[in-house]
């Protein structure tokens, strides 16, 4: 897992399925969790509602899930967000359904 701040924001990527399922586990409701859209990534959580932050804020805490990723060359790229309490775990591990608002910020 990796740890890094941005903004003065905590941030924590998962690096494998456990590590992801373990940070969605940890999370409060209002907490952010972070994703790449439509693509299989890794898992990012920020300790915090992203309603209170700024879009520049969101744009620069989404560009280091894309830095972590394989699409980090990508022109354009997807990164959806919403509050944990409408990320739904599934029975295999680290997969998750979006039940609730989500928005999707391009990086």
């Amino acid at each position: 897992m990796k740890n890094l701040i941005v903004c003065d924001i905590h941030l924590r990527i998962g690096g494998s399925k456990l590590e992801n399922e373990l940070i969605i586990n940890s999370m409060k409701d209002n907490d952010t969790w972070f994703h790449i859209s439509d693509f299989p990534s890794a898992h990012m959580a920020i300790e915090a509602d992203y309603t209170t932050l700024s879009k520049s804020t969101i744009y620069r805490i989404s560009l280091e899930l894309k830095k972590h990723s394989k699409f980090k060359k990508s022109n354009s790229i997807g990164i959806i967000y919403t509050h944990r309490k409408n990320v739904k775990l599934t029975n295999n591990v680290g997969t998750v359904i979006i039940d609730g608002k989500y928005k999707i910020i391009n990086t």
